[in-house]
């Protein structure tokens, strides 16, 4: 659960599984919607496709793992893609995490 006032940000990195079929093509647009509307409730916080490779890497603003899970599942292309996961950490508490790890 993330604590109140922080941020749960997760990367979720996605590369479609084999060759894509026309089903896959045409969820494009209704993918599209899907990142529009997370956008505007605040779960997403970027969104970005890769250059010459099928496939893409996205942030998401989520209150638990069972958001993170619903969300990417509700996905357009989430049939279609493999996916890694990895959770993010800012840059502030990683320095002051590693300054008392120091300390031990």
């Amino acid at each position: 659960m993330k604590a109140p006032g922080g941020e749960m940000l997760f990367l979720i990195i996605e590369k479609a599984i084999g060759q894509i079929p026309k089903e896959a093509l045409e969820a494009s647009g209704r993918c599209a919607d899907y990142f529009a509307a997370l956008k505007e409730k605040g779960k997403l916080k970027g969104n970005y496709h890769f250059a010459g490779i099928a496939g893409g890497a996205y942030i998401l603003d989520v209150e638990s793992n069972d958001e993170l899970g619903e969300t990417i599942i509700k996905s357009p292309f989430y049939k279609y893609t493999s996916r890694d996961i990895f959770p993010l950490m800012d840059e502030r508490r990683l320095i002051e995490a590693e300054k008392i790890a120091a300390m031990n």
